[in-house]
């Protein structure tokens, strides 16, 4: 179970997921959003780490919204870091 994902990791693994990512910067917050499958992540942008309840809130989202199979989240991380996305 992850306890904790660095909030530059999940936003690469957003990214290859299809989602893209809108800075709020009047609220600070970050809001990753994949139109096709209508999900949408809000998180603060002052944490650089994401803690496990939100995590699991992401597991769920990703999954109720068919994003990714469930059980699936976790794999994406197994590996270390994600590779990065291309500029």
């Amino acid at each position: 179970m992850l306890k904790s994902i660095e909030l530059a990791q999940l936003e690469i693994v957003l990214y290859q997921l299809g989602f893209t990512k809108q800075e709020i910067t009047s609220r600070n917050w970050v809001r990753f959003s994949h139109d096709d499958k209508q999900a949408v992540i809000l998180l603060s942008a002052e944490r650089p780490e994401v803690k496990q309840p939100h995590i699991n809130m992401i597991e769920k989202t990703l999954e109720g919204k068919g994003v990714i199979r469930k059980g699936r989240f976790q794999s994406l991380f197994q590996d270390g870091l994600p590779m990065q996305k291309a500029v």
